[in-house]
């Protein structure tokens, strides 16, 4: 089982305080049914809730299945970096991402 269908990654959940576990646990109690009172709680069950959608549409799919193995994800990254980092080293977004960021989502997502 890889880390994304157990839960969600600690800065996502933990965020700059209680904004965004609020706003993943609204998503995972409007959209999914999950029914916990504790916004933590609710957030952490969001992964496992969208990995049993995905899987129950049948597009779930990880790296492997597709035939990408982890020795590609240096040069993937490498890639990502070149082509869209700014100055900081950081890919641009709604939380900017660095090298190590990038590797960790290709680890968790083989």
């Amino acid at each position: 089982m890889n880390n994304f269908e157990w839960s969600l990654p600690t800065r996502i959940v933990y965020g700059p305080g209680q904004l965004r576990r609020q706003r993943w646990a609204k998503l995972a109690r409007r959209v999914f049914g999950v029914t916990e009172k504790d916004d933590l709680k609710a957030a952490k069950e969001l992964s496992k809730a969208v990995v049993a959608w995905l899987k129950k549409i049948g597009m779930y799919i990880k790296f492997s299945d597709v035939g990408i193995g982890s020795e590609k994800f240096e040069r993937m990254t490498d890639d990502i970096i070149r082509m869209y980092a700014q100055e900081d080293g950081k890919v641009p977004g709604s939380r900017p991402m660095d090298r190590k960021d990038l590797l960790e989502i290709f680890r968790r997502s083989h």
